[in-house]
């Protein structure tokens, strides 16, 4: 099954309905490892549907990592199987996460992007990486058909009205730096909007620029760094929203400016943001710091969804409601009309300037196998010749050197851009093959 679907803009600046998630997978606990008994990821796409037969649910948002496929054309098999339920009522738009784009490969042509020189995104302060195992975002690129505007990439970049909320979609993956194609783009396309037709403006990436979970020193600082390049263009353009995932856990600030709160949520002089993570994917545990003085609502083990209404052109009403149909987190915003005369809209973390040549990785990404390695038994029992421990020890020795060859040969080729992902779009699996694999041993030659 394939998901492409569109909103176009509309003339009337009706209030709307919108369903938010991010960091989903197919059977949650892991990617490949049992047949979804206890996944979350149905219950989750469960709340969601009742949402949709009990009320107009107009967009479902889906921030990032989607399939957690590492080039394996069943896993996206799997994933389209379980939204279908829901993207074939409601118009299903996702943003690029890491674990769709991130590539090491450079140059490469089959990057979809369309980026210069196909170079990966790989900035000094970064931690980008392989995470997609060579699928550079082709399968989401094949299966999704995104709106199309000015200046706008594809499922990579793209914005689009929907009643009165104007909603733009980045790409976190690649540069944002001030004078890059895509901050270029994002700026013309805040600047664009027409307040009186849509008073709302949401930007929705993958990565988070305001999040408090300790314990990940790297992804603070990519964090710091979007801050810089991306706070500056909310403020500038008064984006009332920003939602996020990446972290696999929830939580919102204030509006904020500055990393300080501004203003109040009905009167707010900053934008709020929003971590969505919480679709499926195994939680991210790590405690968060509750000393930060903007951030409003955490919650660490909840799978669940945040759904938002847009009561008027000045009032916004956003719930977050776990598995249980618990509503865990709710809210209500004003627009985002004025900055602060004391705000100071640029944070003073200094960030490098990414280099033009991308260096390689320090550290040797890490590479998923889709099969298992068993140890060797030993040879037991006494007697016999004193060569049969040789012999096994050189023959073991020969398949342990095959053994490694072969998960070289495979990780080589799934770091060349694309090239594990350019037949997906043809592979088929029926939904019988799918419940009798339930070892998670995937034939996922492409």
């Amino acid at each position: 099954s394939s998901s492409s679907s569109s909103s176009s803009s509309s003339s009337s600046s009706f209030p709307v309905n919108v369903v938010v998630f991010g960091d989903m997978g197919t059977w949650g606990t892991s990617i490949i490892s049992d047949n979804g008994k206890d996944s979350p990821v149905p219950k989750v796409l469960k709340k969601v549907q009742d949402l949709i037969s009990s009320t107009r649910v107009d967009l479902i948002t889906h921030v990032g990592d989607l399939a957690y496929a590492d080039g394996m054309g069943k896993i996206w098999e799997r994933f389209f199987w379980r939204i279908e339920g829901v993207a074939n009522q409601v118009p299903y738009h996702p943003v690029i996460g890491n674990h769709e784009y991130g590539h090491v490969s450079s140059p490469s042509p089959n990057d979809p992007s369309n980026v210069p020189g196909g170079q990966s995104y790989n900035p000094p302060w970064g931690n980008y990486g392989d995470e997609s195992s060579g699928e550079c975002a082709v399968p989401v690129y094949q299966r999704f058909n995104m709106p199309n505007s000015t200046g706008s990439n594809s499922v990579f970049w793209y914005s689009h009205h929907l009643g009165n909320v104007h909603f733009t979609y980045i790409s976190t993956e690649h540069d944002l730096s001030p004078g890059s194609t895509q901050y270029q783009w994002l700026d013309s396309d805040l600047a664009a909007v027409d307040s009186s037709a849509q008073p709302w403006k949401v930007v929705v990436g993958h990565r988070p620029i305001y999040n408090s979970q300790t314990n990940w020193t790297s992804e603070t600082k990519v964090g710091k760094a979007l801050q810089q390049r991306l706070e500056p263009l909310f403020l500038k353009h008064k984006v009332s929203v920003y939602f996020a995932g990446h972290y696999h856990s929830y939580q919102r600030s204030c509006p904020v400016a500055g990393n300080k709160c501004a203003g109040t949520e009905m009167k707010p002089h900053g934008t709020v943001h929003f971590t969505v993570g919480t679709a499926g994917a195994k939680f991210s545990s790590s405690p968060y710091d509750e000393t930060v003085g903007w951030s409003r609502k955490t919650l660490l083990l909840n799978y669940g969804y945040l759904a938002f209404q847009t009561v008027s052109s000045t009032t916004m009403k956003l719930a977050f409601t776990d598995i249980d149909g618990v509503q865990k987190d709710s809210v209500t915003l004003g627009r985002f009309l004025e900055l602060e005369p004391t705000t100071v809209p640029i944070p003073t973390t200094t960030v490098p300037t990414p280099a033009t040549n991308l260096p390689t990785h320090a550290t040797e990404p890490t590479y998923k196998t889709d099969f298992p390695t068993k140890g060797h038994e030993g040879g037991g029992g006494g007697g016999g010749s004193s060569a049969a421990p040789i012999v096994g020890g050189v023959l073991g020795g020969i398949l342990l050197i095959a053994l490694m060859i072969a998960i070289w040969k495979r990780r080589e080729i799934r770091q060349r851009c694309g090239n594990s992902t350019d037949g997906l779009r043809g592979m088929k699996f029926t939904r019988q093959e799918d419940e009798d694999d339930k070892d998670g041993l995937i034939n996922d030659e492409a």
